[in-house]
């Protein structure tokens, strides 16, 4: 049940992955981590219109049931995502900081994408047991603290997920 939806769902993972990929990029000046957050937060919030689009008559209570089943902290999460795809798609972007955080060069070698032609990075001097690099960081400012703005997309996919599952199971047989 909900085939639409549920590729709006991967769609949104799909673009949760190019993010992934662009944390530990040695290209700090890059645009893409945007573009991608942009893109996972539009085909994240259509996964819920997309299944009201395609069976609202499943849609409608089993929305009300999730709604109901949300404690007030999930709520408010849900709102802050909503919030963030609100920002990009009339403000042009989210409210997201970067920092740049020191990682160990063997972490950088294990973890980064594979090279570009242009690049550029920040190393510390052997000054510690290993090199250190620098890689850029996303955060969102949400509940008081920062939080990587991945983590939180991948919670958000988590929720989104449940509930597609949830309203797309028939139940027990009468």
């Amino acid at each position: 049940m909900f085939p639409l939806s549920q590729r709006k769902l991967r769609e949104a993972i799909f673009f949760l992955e190019k993010m992934r990929g662009t944390e530990l990029s040695q290209h700090l000046s890059s645009e893409e981590f945007g573009f991608y957050l942009s893109a996972f937060l539009s085909a994240a919030r259509s996964v819920t219109f997309t299944m009201q689009a395609e069976d609202s008559a499943v849609y409608q209570p089993a929305r009300v049931a999730w709604g109901n089943s949300l404690n007030v902290e999930e709520k408010k999460f849900l709102k802050f995502m909503i919030e963030e795809r609100n920002l990009v798609e009339k403000v042009g972007k989210a409210s997201v900081t970067q920092s740049i955080e020191m990682i160990s060069m063997s972490e950088f070698r294990s973890k980064r994408p594979p090279p570009r032609t242009s690049r550029s990075q920040i190393i510390r001097p052997f000054n510690r047991d290993q090199p250190e690099v620098g890689a850029l960081q996303h955060h969102f400012e949400y509940d008081g603290a920062d939080w990587p703005v991945a983590d939180l997309c991948n919670r958000y996919i988590e929720m989104l997920s449940s509930f597609l599952k949830t309203a797309s199971d028939p139940g027990p047989a009468p």
